[in-house]
This record gives structure tokens, C-alpha cells and sequence, in this order.
């Protein structure tokens, strides 16, 4: 075995000691690599040990010091980690995660990230056989060899799962790759430690060209079910409705994500975007879909029950809207904001409280405004061009009677849509949805009454996108918006322009 650091620089490394530093790891053989050992009462016996990591080349050990540099979030670095990379050949960087409960190693990879037209999509060029979890969807695929894995959330089919009396516990992942390198697939999902414990609600069901097949677990742990795969096509987890929702109503563990908007040059107000989604909704997704929206990092845990209502309270905004909102469960691939708060450009600290519908607090957070990252000022112009930019040219359909119009891609006609029907109070709203009930498009039926009745904001446009595509669901608000009078917003949405590829 190759030489290693001394004992004494070893633990001086160790995470918390206070001369921590970078040590240097000379590379170590054919099949090996090391990590920490405990023994006895949590004092370190052999400080070193060797494991077989299955690789048929040479691995070099890089401290975390240097590991530090990565993106991967510190909670699930675990107490066992080192950077990994193979010499001669272009493969993800990984940090080696042991869990001390079962002894198995994980590695943990930051994938490539491709995105185009909106749609993300993540490539990871595996090394070998092992346990790999993405850091950014928090994926597992146990591997059998070498692979080079593409995946992406896609849409979920409604109308399929109901048809099962299911309903979606997760994203949505179209997974490919070669056929036998992939032995089983561990999904994050985000039930608590008490549902865990006696669920039997949750499965995976798979869509494939020959239809789909539901998957029974082989485990579920803490934070992920895990089944056997033998093909690859598109994965998500479900649960049954009826057990899970219907005779209990157990909270799962959610997030609170919040986002503030670029403030055009000149305003008097800025926008704070308030996101309540389930834990196991990936950050990296909500981010890149809010390209002019500077994230602000806090503590997201929080406890959230499917249907209940929810408000947001602060006592420096000038408005918040709406009112309240149902917590729906949203799992992409687009995400809108559940509740919109603004305040004065100048304002230092915010304090965001979420509450249930017994105005239990849910989640609250201090926001020191001042450091903030500023995001750049922006104005309608600037906006137009960086979408022009970002978007590639294809067939447009302009509105009928725009003069001057932007390129909008779909996410971006659908916040809009969204700001539109945020304008609309409690009342308006309410009056919107009973004319959509009876709104015919090209033929196409009204949405269903009894799925309008309890929609939200948010999820009114998913139904509208969903039902007419795109393209219909701005005629149709057009529509709408005329027959009860809102003008204003009309004007708003004929400015928009949609593109007819998506």
C-alpha cells in the first residue's frame, strides 16, 4: 500500500480541530481507498483503513478541504468523505459517503447539467460498480459498471394516476442509459420518521411504450424507497390515495423556498417569492427557473399536510397575495410561487411567518434584507433582450393585435398568467373559475368543475396549460379576463408572444 499522511496531520484534519488544514494524500494502489475507522467509545483505533471500491484504476485521495469546493450540501457529506477521481479517464468528481449504521458506502456526485428550451437535464458518467447519489436530485442508482446515466423530470399523467387511485409522492424522473448497469434505484421521498415507520402507501410505478407497471419496495428508509429496476424508461414514486390521504392525514416533511426578484430600475418595491413545496422537490429545479430571482439560503424544514390551507404573515409587507393558498403538492417539472409578498425597496429585515389553518406557525424566518445578493437592476428592455438570448429562435406566434411583443418561453408565459390571476382578489377570482367551468376551446371540454372548485391560483394554470397547452390556455384567460371585465389584464396578455415548440 502507498504511503499515506501521519497519524498526527490525520488528526489534525479531522473536522472541527481548530488547526484544520490541508494535508496532502499521496495516490494509493489498484482497488483501494481509505477512510476513517472508529473503534471503541467514538475515539479513532486504526486511523486508516482500506476498502475494495471495485475500480480497475488508479484513485487519488483529495482532502476535503479541497472538497469544499464542490456544491454539495454539507448535510449530506457524512462523516466519512473524500473527493475521488481517476486519473486517466473524464469521469464525475465523487466524495465517498459511509453510513456507520449499515456500513455501506455511497458516493456522492454533482452531475453535468444541461439546460435548453427550460427543460433541465442531468448526465452523470459513472466510474464503475457502487452506490452513487446525485447531489442535486438526491437519486441513487446502485450500478453493476462503467455507464455513462441521462435523466430529467418530465410531467406527470394525472389522469393515469387516478385512474389507479394513486397519486404522485415524487418527481417524475425519464432515466436512460445501457439496460444491465443499473441494478436498483433508491427515490428521495418525503414522509417523517413517524410515517415511515408503518407506511405502506407508497410505491414506484414505471411507464414504459408497453404501458406501466407498478413496483412494490424492496426498502424504505429514512429518506428513500428503494425498488429493483430491469429496464430503464421513466420512474416516479406514488402513493395510494386512500391510505395515505383519506383515512389519515399525516403531515409530510415540506420546504419553505424563498426568492426576491429583480427590481426594474426606479421602482418603489421589490417582490419576495414564497415557495411551499414537499423536501424531496429538488432546489437546484425551483433556481433555474427564476433566472431574474436571487435564492436567499435559510433554513427550508418544515411540516406541511396535503390540502390544508395556509397563509403567510409579515408585518413590513404592503401586500401579500393572495390571501391564502392550498398546499396541492406540486412535482414539476414547473413550480410557481404559493404566495408573492412586497415591500419597500428600502426595507432591512423581513420576517416571514407561515401558518396553518388553526393559525399554528408552521415556519418563520428573520431575512436580514442588506445582505441579500443584489441581483442587477433590470427594465423592460433588459428583460426582453435576456430572454431573446437565452431562448433559441423558433417558430413565434404573435398575438393578434400586439405591436411590440416578447419572446416568452413557457415557464415565462406561465408566471405570467400566474402574476395575472395574483391581481384578481378572492371575488374575481371566484368568478373567473365559474366562467372557465363552461369556456370550450377548439372543441376541447371545459376542465372539470369539481377540480376548479378547489384550485388555487398555481394550480389553475397547471390546469389550463395541462388542458389546453399553452398556446389555449392565453386564449382562453383572454377570454375569461374579458367576461369579467379586467381590461387591464388583457392588455397585459396580448403583449405576450408564445412559441408553438413548446
Amino acid at each position: 500500500m502507498g504511503q499515506c499522511v501521519g497519524r498526527q496531520d490525520a488528526l489534525m484534519n479531522q473536522r472541527g480541530h481548530p488547526d484544520r488544514r490541508r494535508v496532502r494524500v499521496q495516490p494509493v494502489p489498484d482497488y483501494e481507498a481509505l477512510v476513517p475507522i472508529r473503534r471503541g467509545r467514538g475515539s479513532i483505533g486504526s486511523l486508516y483503513g482500506s476498502i475494495d471500491t471495485s475500480h480497475t484504476e488508479r484513485l487519488s485521495l483529495v482532502t476535503h478541504s479541497n472538497a469544499r469546493r464542490s456544491n454539495i450540501p454539507p448535510d449530506r457529506r457524512g462523516d466519512s468523505e473524500a473527493m475521488l477521481r481517476r486519473g486517466n479517464r473524464s469521469f464525475s468528481e465523487l466524495m465517498v459517503h459511509k453510513d456507520f449504521r449499515t456500513q455501506q458506502l455511497t458516493s456522492i456526485f454533482e452531475p453535468e447539467v444541461e439546460t435548453e428550451s427550460g427543460i433541465i437535464s442531468y448526465r452523470f458518467k459513472c466510474p464503475g460498480s457502487g452506490l452513487f447519489q446525485c447531489s442535486l436530485t438526491g437519486l441513487v442508482f446502485d450500478m453493476t459498471q462503467e455507464v455513462e446515466v441521462l435523466y430529467r423530470i418530465i410531467q406527470w399523467d394525472q389522469s393515469i394516476l387516478q385512474s389507479i387511485g394513486k397519486t404522485a409522492a415524487g418527481p417524475l424522473f425519464e432515466i436512460k442509459g445501457c439496460e444491465d448497469a443499473i441494478r436498483q434505484l433508491h427515490f428521495p421521498h418525503c414522509e417523517t420518521d413517524e410515517a415511515v415507520l408503518s407506511d405502506d402507501s407508497l410505491s414506484v410505478i414505471n411507464f414504459s411504450d408497453d404501458g406501466f407497471s407498478v413496483l412494490q419496495p424492496l426498502k424504505i428508509t429514512d429518506t428513500h424507497v428503494i425498488v429493483e429496476v430491469s429496464h430503464l424508461s421513466a420512474f416516479g414514486l406514488i402513493w395510494d390515495f386512500i391510505k395515505r390521504f383519506l383515512t389519515i392525514k399525516n403531515p409530510i416533511k415540506g420546504q419553505v423556498l424563498l426568492f426576491v426578484r429583480a427590481t426594474p430600475m426606479g421602482a418603489q418595491t421589490q417582490n419576495l417569492d414564497v415557495f411551499l413545496l414537499p423536501c424531496n422537490v429538488p432546489l437546484h429545479e425551483v433556481k433555474a427557473q427564476q433566472p431574474h430571482s436571487v435564492y436567499i439560503p435559510v433554513p427550508s424544514n418544515c411540516k406541511l399536510v396535503k390540502n390544508e390551507t395556509y397563509t403567510v404573515l409579515c408585518p413590513t409587507a404592503r401586500k401579500i397575495q393572495p390571501k391564502k393558498a392550498e398546499f396541492d403538492m406540486e412535482f414539476g417539472p414547473n413550480y410557481y410561487a404559493t404566495f408573492e409578498i412586497r415591500f419597500d425597496v428600502n426595507t432591512e429585515e423581513v420576517t416571514v411567518t407561515v401558518q396553518d389553518q388553526t393559525n399554528e406557525e408552521v415556519w418563520e424566518h428573520d431575512i436580514d434584507m442588506a445582505a441579500v445578493p443584489p441581483s442587477p437592476p433590470v427594465s423592460c428592455s433588459s428583460c426582453q433582450t435576456l430572454h431573446q438570448k437565452s431562448v433559441p429562435q423558433s417558430r413565434m406566434l404573435p398575438h393578434p393585435g400586439s405591436p411590440d411583443v416578447n419572446v416568452a418561453p413557457k415557464l415565462k408565459v406561465s408566471t405570467e398568467l400566474l402574476e395575472m390571476l395574483n391581481d384578481l382578489d378572492d371575488g374575481d377570482f371566484d368568478t373567473f373559475k365559474w366562467h372557465l367551468k363552461s369556456e370550450l376551446w377548439k372543441n376541447i371540454k371545459p376542465i372539470q368543475e369539481n377540480k376548479l372548485t378547489k384550485a388555487e391560483r398555481h394550480a389553475m394554470v397547471d390546469l389550463m396549460v395541462q388542458k389546453y397547452e399553452i398556446s389555449g390556455a392565453v386564449e382562453v384567460m383572454e377570454s375569461v379576463l374579458l367576461k369579467i371585465s379586467r381590461n387591464d389584464l388583457v392588455e397585459k396578455l396580448r403583449l405576450l408572444t408564445v412559441d408553438t415548440s413548446i
